[in-house]
């Protein structure tokens, strides 16, 4: 049989078309659904609730994540978790090409709950089979593809589609997706699962998995791992939270800055995760963080500078930003390849699935104070704050754990 992971192009079209699975229902919910609401006149707060809830299960995953790392089995591992997942993805969203979104409200909140609840737990399953399938050496370059399968979903069904279900039709549109979400799983079954994983026994496996996860949690570097995870990215998400305001207040209309951030924005960011993933593999994830960390924060420090001296050119503040953008995807697929290199693959989906709740919580809090701040005294002084925090935060880039796992 035919095994998608015994080469580099075949692992990263795999992850890539998982990722781009996950990317594309996430796009059409959180950017294409909202705009398509409050074109059909549901007031604002009624779709922010609906983005709210549905952002839930992608917030608390690591709650349930040890359910996927320990009920496994010689038949039932990450490979099966990640198929039943995508198949409740796409049956979640089949009864929407029945319903319309603004008049039945109530029940598209419903399925597209039980919708991002399955997205969540096939991400948490993604996210560990990578760990225990792909090598230490090649996490940058794999989340660097991984990546751009998010982002290019993200892009087709929350942008482009916008435009184009005018032509095809709005169930058309969907059918589209479910097919993309369960033509990644069929991808699936031509990949291997890594002997460990298919020898695992769950009545074993669990004591161990809870003795293995003490074992981690007292470890230095994991906290240091959530601490940097909570605050690295403070200053690509100050920009990411209030970018699209910013650029209406330097006078781009709605059109053009839609167009930005489709465009330019998701592209920068796209071709950034590539690049940044493979120089991550050839420098060391850990230095390469921190350079391009550092990089990162001095841009965005000359974001605000710019803004700072006052009647900054549109065109200057566009090429910072989609500059910002190329950094922010390299530190992302960087990042998120030494969070892998810390993870245990005994608790390869609870431990990431930590990480990442610790990154979604540093998107929170920046985001929050950058909107307070801005408020109050203008976009260049949470930037430049945010900027000195990601500086600061370098200080907690935690170094590679060497792995051993725990006995009975």
């Amino acid at each position: 049989m035919v095994n998608l992971l015994s080469t580099k192009p075949g692992s990263r079209f795999l992850f890539a078309a998982l990722y781009f699975s996950e990317g594309a229902p996430i796009g059409y919910i959180w950017w294409a659904v909202p705009t398509k609401l409050r074109a059909a006149g549901v007031p604002v707060a009624e779709i922010t609730a609906l983005t709210a809830l549905v952002a839930l299960p992608w917030m608390f995953k690591f709650l349930w994540a040890p359910l996927v790392d320990t009920w496994r089995g010689p038949r039932f591992g990450y490979r099966a978790w990640i198929m039943a997942a995508q198949l409740g993805m796409g049956l979640a969203l089949l009864p929407l090409l029945r319903v319309n979104l603004a008049d039945s409200l109530s029940l598209a909140r419903g399925l597209l709950l039980i919708h991002a609840f399955c997205a969540a737990t096939q991400d948490v399953a993604v996210d560990a089979f990578c760990i225990g399938s792909i090598a230490e050496r090649e996490h940058g370059s794999i989340n660097g593809w991984m990546q751009f399968g998010m982002l290019l979903g993200r892009s087709v069904f929350g942008g482009a589609i916008l435009y184009v279900e005018r032509f095809i039709g709005e169930s058309f549109t969907l059918v589209m997706m479910i097919g993309c979400i369960w033509l990644s799983g069929v991808l699936v079954y031509f990949a291997k699962e890594p002997k460990q994983e298919r020898d695992a026994s769950p009545s074993g496996g669990v004591r161990r998995f809870f003795m293995t996860l003490r074992a981690v949690f007292a470890k230095r570097t994991t906290w240091l791992a959530l601490l940097f995870a909570a605050t690295g990215g403070a200053a690509f998400e100050s920009v990411g939270s209030v970018v699209r305001p910013l650029l209406i207040d330097l006078g781009l209309d709605q059109d053009a800055v839609g167009l930005f951030s489709a465009g330019p924005i998701v592209i920068s960011m796209a071709a950034g995760a590539l690049a940044g993933g493979y120089l991550a593999d050839r420098m060391g994830h850990r230095r390469t963080v921190k350079l391009i960390g550092l990089a990162l924060a001095l841009s965005v420090l000359s974001l605000a500078a710019v803004i700072w001296k006052g009647e900054p050119s549109v065109q200057v503040l566009q090429g910072i930003i989609v500059w910002c953008h190329v950094l922010t995807g390299a530190f992302t697929a960087g990042t998120y390849a030494l969070f892998m290199d810390i993870t245990d693959p005994a608790l390869g989906g609870t431990q990431f699935s930590t990480f990442m709740s610790a990154t979604n919580l540093c998107e929170i809090w920046a985001g929050a104070w950058t909107g307070h701040l801005v408020s109050s005294h203008g976009y260049a002084l949470p930037f430049g704050v945010m900027s000195v925090v990601s500086v600061l935060a370098l200080l907690f880039v935690p170094r590679r754990m060497h792995h051993r796992v725990a006995t009975t």
